[in-house]
């Protein structure tokens, strides 16, 4: 999710028409947007925790979603399998950001994306297990490693690297099992695992630095420590 301002004839900041054509008008309008988008930061920063810890599994599960679905437009194997799985990048930032407590997200994600795939219910919630063990196992690896939520030194990434082999051996495994006993993969195990397995890592390992979940804490500390004149 991403938020623009947009300057333009009509829109007004701070109770001031923005002027396109002079610089003054560009000045002050880029100002207020500025001083608009420190205030939302504010605002989320100040949320109380138990509705934060009610949104950000939501938000999770959206971009689960989102990503999932893009995804599955470019099937490399069946319906449910694909080149590259960036949800699980972004589930793996988010977990190691926010803490364990946001999975029901992942899982919430996991099972939608599959069931608007046309998978039955079943099908689409033994996938969701996998692919929820998966990046909580990665993050719990990252967190005992003490990797940097922001991906931001070289063993971070090298340390991303291995629990992302590692975890999605997890969602691999039981995506492919669930597959196998669901009658949807009746041959090519080998072939459909080796996919599963090599997308959902490489979608760690491209989608987790990547994610909005390892800047979000820099955000919210500019927001609160900005001096008020700033904008």
């Amino acid at each position: 999710m991403s938020a623009g301002f947009r300057i333009g004839g009509g829109v007004e900041s701070k109770g001031k028409a923005c002027i396109p054509t002079a610089c003054d008008g560009l000045s002050d309008c880029l100002s207020g947007g500025i001083a608009h988008f420190r205030r939302s930061l504010e605002e989320m920063a100040a949320t109380p925790s138990r509705l934060k810890s009610a949104i950000i599994p939501l938000l999770l599960a959206l971009a689960y979603f989102a990503t999932g679905r893009l995804g599955l437009m470019l099937p490399a194997f069946g319906s449910n399998i694909t080149l590259i799985w960036l949800p699980t990048g972004i589930a793996v930032a988010a977990l190691l950001r926010w803490g364990f407590r946001c999975w029901p997200g992942v899982a919430l994600g996991a099972a939608v994306v599959n069931l608007a795939v046309g998978s039955p219910l079943p099908l689409a919630l033994a996938i969701a297990v996998g692919n929820t063990l998966g990046p909580l196992l990665a993050a719990w690896v990252l967190r005992r490693a003490g990797v940097h939520p922001a991906f931001d030194r070289k063993r971070d990434i090298l340390f991303l690297t291995a629990a992302a082999i590692l975890g999605m051996l997890v969602s691999s495994g039981l995506g492919v099992a669930s597959l196998s006993l669901a009658g949807v993969l009746p041959d090519a195990r080998a072939t459909a695992w080796l996919i599963w397995w090599a997308s959902d890592t490489m979608g760690v390992i491209a989608g987790a630095p990547l994610s909005p979940a390892r800047n979000c804490a820099r955000f919210f500390r500019a927001a609160r420590n900005s001096p008020p004149g700033c904008a």
